[in-house]
């Protein structure tokens, strides 16, 4: 299997953001269901794409992230997992604690769903959990 490791493409000062909200989130429960969905249609470009994820505490993995990937292709083909994954990185790398992000549902457009589109859906999914407001991105 071959992957192409996504670079992201948001506005960096909107990662940020969300990395400064998600290391200052109080992550007090065992786990956290959290989704985002992007579906935007804008001068015959459009974009669609949805992730549902949770998010497990792991507090005795010593600062360790794994990402489980539980989805169908006819879900989410594997094509997005680069862009998940590496969203997911992007905004929690610099966290000191331990987690299990279980990617566990979503949707595409076979037209519509582009790699921007899993990375819109992927920052807006984690923004939902922290409560940071996603209305500029």
């Amino acid at each position: 299997m071959e992957f192409l490791l996504h670079r992201v493409v948001l506005n960096p000062s909107s990662y940020k953001e969300l990395i400064q909200a998600f290391a200052d989130f109080e992550f007090s429960e065992e786990s956290y269901y959290c989704e985002g969905k992007i579906k935007q249609q804008s001068s015959g470009y459009c974009k669609y794409g949805e992730v549902k994820i949770i998010v497990e505490n792991k507090r005795d993995w010593g600062g360790a992230k794994k990402i489980s990937w539980e989805v169908s292709d006819e879900e989410i083909p594997i094509e997005y997992l680069d862009v998940i994954a590496t969203t997911i990185k992007a905004i929690v790398s610099d966290s000191k604690n331990s987690f299990k992000f279980r990617i566990v549902g979503g949707s595409y457009h076979v037209v519509d769903s582009h790699k921007l589109s899993f990375e819109m859906a992927t920052f807006r999914a984690i923004s939902n959990l922290v409560g940071l407001d996603t209305t500029k991105v």
